[in-house]
C-alpha cells in the first residue's frame, strides 16, 4: 500500500490540517466507509445521492487516520480531536492528491481505453509487465473522475509502470482524465456503437477515443488495431510513433494463425514469431492479447516472459467467468454489454467446446444506445438466429425483447430455440431454471444497469443440486 505524507497532502491540495496531523503515515485514500481500512485517509465527496460529509464519524469508527472535508464542514460533526484536512472542494482535492503522488513517483503511465476490451487489455498488460517490472494498475473498473485518481493513489512507492483504464460515456470526459493521468503511452482497443445516447454516432465515439492518443507526448507511443473501423481516425492527429496490431493484413504485430488455445504472432520489424497461449476464448480476446503483447515488446519484454506473464492473468469479475452450478455450466459475462461485446460473446459461446448438453442465452438490454437501440438489438437477434443451434433465448428487458422478436422473425428463426421474455433478471432466472438440464450451459450477458449477475446468483440457489 502507498504511504502518503500529511504535510505533502496539505501542500498538494492547498488545505489546512485541523486538530493536528494524523499521527502516522497515511496508508492510502478511501471515499467509501464500507471499504475503509485502518490508517487510511477518508475523503468526503459530495454526489447526487449522498454527501460523504455525513459519514465522517463512521470513518473515524472504522479506523481512518483523518478526513478531507470542505471548509464549511462543522467541527462538531466530527469526533473530538479527529484530524481534518479542510479544503475548498473535495473533488478537486482528490485530483490534486493523485497528481501530486503521480508526479512524485514518476512511473511510465500507460492509458487504455476502447469501446470493448479495455479492462481485459489493461489486466493483460499488467500481468505480463509484472514478470520483471514493478507495476501498478487500475483496480477493477476504476476508470472515471473518481476511480482514476483513487487508482493513482493506490500506486505503491517505487512503481515503474502504471497501467490505467480510462472510461468515457460523454464527450470531453477523456480529455479531463488524460489531463489528470498524463499518459506516456496510449492503447485504444476498439471503436464501436457504445454510449451512442451521448456520442450520437460511432464517428463521435472514435473522436472521443482519439483524444487519448492525441494527448500523448512526442516521445510517447500509441497502440491501435489496424483492422478495426475508424483506425485511421484514431491516429490522424497523433504526434508520437504508432504501433499497429491486426488479426490479419498489414501491421507491426500480426496474428498468423490461431486455434482455441493458442495463437502465433509475428513481429514484422524483426521477423520474430512466437506462439502464445490464449487465456480467454474468442477472436476478440486473441486481438486483446495481440495489443497487450505489442505493448510488452515496446517495454522490452521478451516473448518467453510474455508467455510466463500470461500464467498470472486472471479475468476480472463477471468477465467470462465460467463456473459449474450443479451440473450446469454458467458463463458469467454480465459486467457490461454493447453491440461489439455482445456479438463477440455470443459467437464465442457458440464455438465453446466441452458442453455435453444444450446451450442457452440469457441476454439483457444494451443501454445508452440512443436512437440506435432498437436497430442494434434487432441486429443482435439476427445474429443469434444465424448461428442457430440454441436451446433457447431468455430476453431480459424491453430492448432484449426486440432482439428476441428479431431472432424469431429471421429466416433462421427456429435456430434460436425457445424464446422467453422476462421483466428483470430474477424473473429470468426462475423461468430459465425450470428448463435447464444436467450438462446444459448458459451465457449471461447484458449492460451493467440490468444487473444480470443476479441470474447467476439465483441459479446457484435453484439448480446447484442438479
Amino acid at each position: 500500500m502507498p504511504f502518503l505524507d500529511a504535510a505533502e497532502i496539505a501542500g498538494w491540495t492547498g488545505g489546512k490540517w485541523e486538530n493536528a496531523c494524523p499521527p502516522c503515515a497515511i496508508a492510502g485514500v478511501c471515499h467509501d466507509t464500507r471499504r475503509l481500512s485502518r490508517g487510511r485517509l477518508y475523503i468526503a465527496l459530495r454526489g447526487p445521492r449522498f454527501d460523504g460529509h455525513d459519514f465522517v464519524r463512521d470513518a473515524a469508527a472504522s479506523g481512518a487516520c483523518g478526513a478531507v472535508v470542505e471548509t464549511n464542514f462543522p467541527i462538531s460533526a466530527a469526533n473530538p480531536g479527529f484530524p481534518l484536512l479542510r479544503v475548498t472542494n473535495t473533488h478537486a482535492a482528490l485530483r490534486a492528491m493523485a497528481q501530486g503522488w503521480l508526479k512524485k513517483q514518476s512511473p511510465l503511465v500507460i492509458g487504455v481505453t476502447g469501446s470493448a476490451g479495455k479492462s481485459t487489455v489493461k489486466d493483460l498488460i499488467s500481468a505480463i509487465l509484472s514478470v520483471n517490472k514493478r507495476v501498478a494498475a487500475s483496480q477493477g473498473n476504476w476508470n472515471n473522475d473518481i476511480g482514476l485518481p483513487l487508482s493513482i493513489l493506490e500506486m505503491e512507492a517505487g512503481t515503474e509502470i502504471l497501467v490505467l483504464e480510462l472510461g468515457t460515456n460523454h464527450p470531453g470526459e477523456l480529455a479531463r482524465l488524460c489531463g489528470m493521468a498524463r499518459p506516456h503511452w496510449g492503447v485504444v482497443t476498439q471503436v464501436g456503437p457504445s454510449h451512442l445516447e451521448f456520442f450520437g454516432s460511432v464517428e463521435g465515439v472514435a473522436a472521443e477515443k482519439a483524444v487519448l492518443l492525441e494527448s500523448l507526448p512526442a516521445e510517447g507511443r500509441a497502440f491501435v488495431r489496424a483492422d478495426i473501423e475508424h483506425a485511421g481516425r484514431l491516429v490522424r492527429h497523433v504526434r508520437c510513433p504508432v504501433v499497429r496490431a491486426a488479426m490479419s493484413g498489414e501491421a507491426d504485430y500480426v496474428c498468423l494463425r490461431r486455434d482455441k488455445t493458442r495463437m502465433e504472432i509475428e513481429e514484422r520489424s524483426t521477423g520474430q514469431r512466437a506462439v502464445m497461449p490464449l487465456p480467454l476464448p474468442g477472436e476478440h480476446q486473441a486481438a486483446n492479447l495481440l495489443l497487450a503483447a505489442a505493448v510488452a515488446r515496446a517495454a522490452g519484454i521478451g516473448w518467453e516472459d510474455i508467455s510466463r506473464g500470461l500464467d498470472g492473468y486472471r479475468p476480472a469479475e463477471m468477465r467470462w467467468q465460467t463456473e459449474l452450478v450443479g451440473r450446469i455450466t454458467v458463463v458469467n459475462d454480465a459486467y457490461n454489454a454493447n453491440p461489439l461485446s455482445m456479438a463477440a460473446a455470443i459467437r464465442t459461446f457458440r464455438e465453446m467446446d466441452g458442453i455435453s448438453g444444450r446451450k442457452w442465452l440469457a441476454l439483457g438490454d444494451m443501454l445508452e444506445l440512443g436512437n440506435q437501440a432498437e436497430a442494434e438489438h434487432a441486429a443482435a437477434g439476427r445474429l443469434v438466429a444465424s448461428l442457430g443451434g440454441w436451446a433457447g433465448l431468455v430476453a431480459v428487458g424491453r430492448f432484449a425483447a426486440i432482439a428476441a422478436d428479431s431472432a424469431v422473425a429471421a429466416p433462421a428463426g427456429p435456430g434460436c430455440g425457445i424464446v422467453i421474455k422476462a421483466g428483470d433478471s430474477v424473473e429470468a432466472a426462475e423461468k430459465l431454471a425450470k428448463l435447464l438440464q444436467p450438462g446444459d450451459a448458459v451465457l449471461v450477458k447484458g449492460s451493467r444497469g440490468m444487473r444480470m449477475e443476479r441470474i447467476v446468483a439465483k441459479l446457484r440457489e435453484i439448480v446447484s443440486d442438479r
